[in-house]
């Protein structure tokens, strides 16, 4: 009978700050960016989505969960006022530029 050797499971590997602290990398602790993102993305699949809808297809990720919806409305006003997305009749659509 021929044994057939397995390959070695990989270590697990911590990342590090570049830092001489030795502490692990820590994700932001409200991830805004992604949070737009998903705005992004959820716009283009979509065609355009309701402004006041898009939220509830996210909502649940828990890290958009602890977001208040003022500092998600800052992000979508900033959006549009930097013509990365544009408001028509209620619909959040791309912007053209």
């Amino acid at each position: 009978a021929s044994s057939t050797k397995l390959p070695t499971p990989p270590r697990r590997c911590r990342t590090r700050r570049p830092s001489n602290d030795g502490g692990l990398v820590q994700p932001p602790a409200l991830p805004f960016h992604v949070l737009a993102q998903q705005l992004m993305a959820l716009t283009l699949q979509e065609k355009g989505i309701g402004r006041d809808l898009w939220l509830g297809w996210v909502r649940g990720v828990p890290a958009f969960a602890q977001m208040t919806p003022d500092s998600i409305r800052e992000i979508v006003d900033w959006m549009l006022q930097k013509e990365i997305l544009w408001c028509d009749d209620g619909m959040l659509v791309i912007a053209q530029q």
